[in-house]
């Protein structure tokens, strides 16, 4: 629906806002809530520039840029560390499960995939694997006298690389960033087949925005 190739070393929003451009230009007939992208344009500049052009109510949807970001280690009792993509890993080495987010704390809310059934059902909606067993080795160690397991809040803050408003662990993200697939593949293509450098295809990326 639109194309623009630019230099890849150009400021994010600034690439962003000629294809918005080109996109409204050539169909504006065009009612867009969504603009799918990859990591590079999480921002709030990026979000910024997509609410100027499209409006206020268009939402981004974009992998977690783990850019200038490190893991923190053992940030809490039974919490082995939170990685510099977002993952809370618990001292079992599993992924805590992202169940709701806490407004007047300002913290987004874990639960234990193996003893919390609110947790396990996430799981099995999002399509992922839940543990067979309900019983978890670290236990005794991480929250003995808590028949659901752990219940973890971490600050927004000690997540910035998180979409406040649209956490991209949310089922909610998953299910709108699984749509650019289709893109990816054609990535892959120019890559493979027609012999398109790292460089190309960074420059070329931008075109990867979907609507």
């Amino acid at each position: 629906m639109g194309c623009v190739v630019l230099n890849g070393k150009q400021y994010e929003p600034d690439s962003l806002e000629p294809l918005l451009n080109d996109i409204v230009e050539k169909h504006p007939e065009l009612d867009i809530e969504k603009v799918n992208t990859d990591g590079i344009f999480n921002s709030q500049p990026c979000r910024d520039k997509i609410h100027e052009i499209l409006g206020e109510d268009v939402e981004l949807f974009s992998s977690v840029n783990a850019r200038r970001k490190k893991d923190i280690e053992n940030p809490a009792c039974g919490i082995a560390k939170i990685t510099k993509h977002g993952n809370v890993q618990c001292i079992a080495s599993r992924n805590m499960v992202f169940l709701s987010k806490d407004y007047n704390m300002d913290s987004y809310i874990f639960g234990c995939p193996v003893l919390n059934e609110e947790s396990r059902k996430k799981l099995e909606h999002m399509g992922l694997e839940v543990p067979e067993e309900y019983e978890c080795e670290e236990k005794a160690e991480c929250s003995p006298n808590s028949e659901i397991g752990r219940i973890y809040r971490a600050k927004r803050e000690m997540l910035s690389q998180i979409d406040w408003c649209n956490p991209q662990f949310s089922y909610h993200f998953k299910l709108i960033h699984s749509l650019r697939t289709k893109i990816e593949r054609l990535f892959a293509r120019m890559k493979r087949d027609l012999r398109c450098g790292a460089s190309t295809s960074v420059e070329l990326a931008i075109s990867g925005v979907m609507f």
